[in-house]
């Protein structure tokens, strides 16, 4: 009996949901045959996929990045209906898994599935982007937020599951949907290679925009301005992401005071491999994250994380166990952690391996994909 075709969508504005459904699709691919269609798919990626067996139906670049202006409701109606067309002309698909709900507002099945992405509401959502947001796009986000919350409702409601994959997000989708939520954790593929040893504590700090507020990039660097100078010769910290002209200053401190600093600008997510396995840490004190997936990125590749006490992280940070959980401003606290692991190679080192344990007990991609076809089956 053959086993059911699940649907994937992708889109690479949506940044980490895009991480998790490459690595969903990579999961998925050992159990079902994967049909995804893609906005903005990068020729290795989609190279990668298709050695899996995914079969990738490129949309080619992500409208977002085309600079369409419409709203989430006529935006995601119009990709929707391009997916849909799409599908129709393939034949029928068993079983339809969409990471990104928007992309499902015009299909009506019996066996929809529909990723489930936070674990607060509407007023939470609301006061974050006035809180996080600059002050000429308060207004229009406020409006977005509302826009999305509409659209995601419509879907969960006409959806047979909602996937969760932290323990607060099914906590709140299972109290407003009942048995329609589970909790399914996300897939990372992890590399056992093992770390040279460096002179300098090397830590990492990745965003797609290193000026995003809720990203909170100051609490490291405050923090890394608290140590001596004799800690600060120790540390070599690598920062991935746009806009870093904006924080010149405290990092021509930081140099003067004797880091090593190390500006990379974005880049494509096929890099990051080497990036992670050329770190020691990661520190990562973002104010709110849905998921965080390079959280589990850097424990894929034996890092220590050191991370905000928020709900997503507390799923894959045992505070003093494969790293530490801290409040997202609290940078002397960070000062006293990183001070820690300068002294202490070998605890970050330990941390570390515990870390790929971790991943390796929680997130393995064929414990994920069994978990999905027990679900798949049960539909």
């Amino acid at each position: 009996m053959p086993l059911p075709i699940a649907l994937i969508a992708y889109r690479r504005s949506s940044s980490g949901i895009a991480t998790y459904t490459i690595e969903l699709a990579k999961a998925l691919s050992q159990v079902f045959e994967v049909i995804m269609p893609a906005f903005g798919l990068s020729p290795l990626t989609k190279k990668e996929l298709e050695e899996r067996g995914v079969r990738v139906v490129d949309f080619g670049r992500d409208p977002f990045e085309l600079g369409y202006l419409g709203g989430p409701l006529i935006e995601y109606r119009l990709l929707s209906e391009k997916t849909q067309k799409c599908l129709s002309r393939l034949g029928e698909i068993d079983c339809l898994l969409f990471t990104i709900p928007g992309l499902a507002v015009k299909f009506r099945s019996q066996k929809l599935m529909v990723k489930g992405w936070g674990c607060h509401g509407l007023f939470h959502a609301i006061t974050t982007r006035l809180r996080y947001l600059p002050c000429t796009l308060k207004i229009p986000g406020m409006v977005t937020t509302i826009e999305y919350w509409l659209m995601d409702n419509g879907v969960f409601t006409r959806a047979k599951k909602i996937i969760c994959s932290t323990q607060a997000s099914y906590e709140f989708h299972k109290a407003k949907f009942g048995a329609k939520a589970t909790y399914i954790p996300p897939p990372i593929e992890y590399s056992s290679v093992e770390k040279r040893p460096a002179e300098r504590l090397r830590i990492l700090f990745v965003s797609r925009d290193l000026s995003i507020p809720r990203k909170n990039l100051m609490t490291l660097l405050k923090a890394l301005g608290m140590l001596s100078e004799g800690y600060l010769k120790k540390v070599k910290m690598t920062l991935v992401g746009r806009n870093p002209h904006r924080f010149r200053d405290w990092l021509h401190y930081l140099k003067m005071k004797g880091a090593e600093v190390d500006v990379i600008g974005y880049v494509d997510r096929e890099r990051m491999a080497d990036i992670y396995s050329n770190s020691d840490v990661l520190i990562y004190p973002s104010y709110y994250e849905e998921l965080g997936y390079a959280v589990l990125e850097a424990m894929a590749h034996s890092l220590p994380v050191i991370a905000s006490n928020i709900p997503s992280f507390s799923d894959m940070i045992i505070d003093g166990y494969n790293g530490f959980l801290m409040k997202p401003n609290d940078h002397r606290r960070l000062a006293r952690l990183l001070s820690m692991l300068i002294e202490d190679h070998k605890m970050c080192h330990d941390m570390g391996k515990r870390s790929l344990e971790v991943i390796k007990e929680r997130f393995d991609p064929k414990l994920v994909a069994q978990k999905f076809k027990c679900l798949v089956n049960d539909i």
